[in-house]
Order: structure tokens, then C-alpha cells, then sequence
């Protein structure tokens, strides 16, 4: 049985499409050229209680902190959940920071109360105040980090869903057993 000409194209485009993603490029941590630290650390973090200093470090392929940069930066809110609020719907989905400015030492640092849980988005755009620089070349990078809950809130949000667990195991092994009763003559 010979294989029909729509099966020799389909294989030949797997093929190729298996083939291509080789070729794709992968990003490994090493080329990351932005790396972030805070102050206090980000697993400790607590959304709209206090300043949170942001320190983005810019580093050349080598690891060697950029000089004489400048730097287009944007600071975005995360988006919010339909099911679950995050108290502070205004500021969902919006631009936290967004400027331009000159970096000499390799950083860039701010200052700022992350209002709300979720994951925030830093887009940066970097090119040498000189273009002849060699020590790096432009580079456009986003970086994403998250903020969890208040454990606070956390801890009365299980213990409001666990006593209403338990309230319906009550009342339904009530209503249950009165429904046994009123059954038997």
C-alpha cells in the first residue's frame, strides 16, 4: 500500500516543525542581564505594609556590572482574579513606575509599597550612552516576580472556609437524621 501524498506532506511538515525547534534559541539564566534583590527579601514581603526597596542589578554577558547606561524602566501592577480580590482594584492591570534615566554603577533602586498580591512585571529597555561602548550591547529584558497574600488574611480565609465545612457537616448530618426519623412509622 503506498502512502498517499497528503501523508507525505503531513510527515515532511512534522518534520520540519520538529526540526525548526531545534534551531530556536534558548535562553538560559546566564543571559539574564537583569537581576533583582530586595530589601526586606521578597519571601518576606508583605503586600501594602511597607516599603519594599527594589534593587535591579545590570550586568553584562560576563557578569560585570553595566556602566554608563540608559535605562527605560516600567513597573507593572499584576492583573487581578475574577474570584478572588485583591483589595485594591484601582491600581489592577496598571503602570506602578515608568521613566528613563542614567545608570552609572550598574543599578537601579527604588523605593516603593507593592500595594497588592500577585505577580509584577519589570520591563527595562538598555542601551549605551555611547554607542560605540563595547562592554555590552542594547538589550530589552522583562522580568516577573510575585508577592504573596498577607498571611493574616490567609490564615481567617482557611478558618472561615473550614467552619463553614464543618457547620454544613453538622447541619446536614442533622437535617439527615430528622429526615431518618420522620421516614420510619
Amino acid at each position: 500500500m503506498k502512502p498517499s501524498m497528503i501523508t507525505i506532506c503531513l510527515h515532511l511538515l512534522l518534520w520540519f516543525l520538529a526540526g525548526s525547534f531545534l534551531l530556536l534559541p534558548v535562553k538560559t539564566f546566564a543571559d539574564d542581564q537583569v537581576h533583582l534583590s530586595t530589601k526586606p527579601k521578597l519571601s518576606n514581603v508583605i503586600p501594602h505594609d511597607q516599603p519594599t526597596q527594589l534593587t535591579f542589578h545590570f550586568t553584562n554577558k560576563k557578569g560585570n556590572p553595566i556602566k554608563n547606561a540608559r535605562v527605560r524602566y516600567r513597573l507593572h501592577h499584576p492583573s487581578g482574579n475574577p474570584l478572588f480580590s485583591t483589595d485594591f482594584p484601582l491600581v489592577e492591570n496598571k503602570t506602578m513606575i515608568e521613566g528613563e534615566t542614567l545608570i552609572t554603577n550598574g543599578t537601579l533602586q527604588f523605593s516603593e509599597t507593592l500595594p497588592i498580591r500577585g505577580t509584577y512585571t519589570a520591563t527595562f529597555h538598555v542601551r549605551p550612552t555611547n554607542p560605540k561602548d563595547p562592554s555590552f550591547q542594547s538589550f530589552s529584558q522583562t522580568n516577573h516576580f510575585t508577592i504573596h497574600e498577607k498571611p493574616t488574611k490567609v490564615m481567617k480565609g482557611s478558618t472561615l472556609f473550614m467552619g463553614l465545612v464543618l457547620l454544613g457537616a453538622v447541619a446536614g448530618i442533622i437535617i439527615g437524621r430528622g429526615h431518618k426519623r420522620s421516614v420510619l412509622p
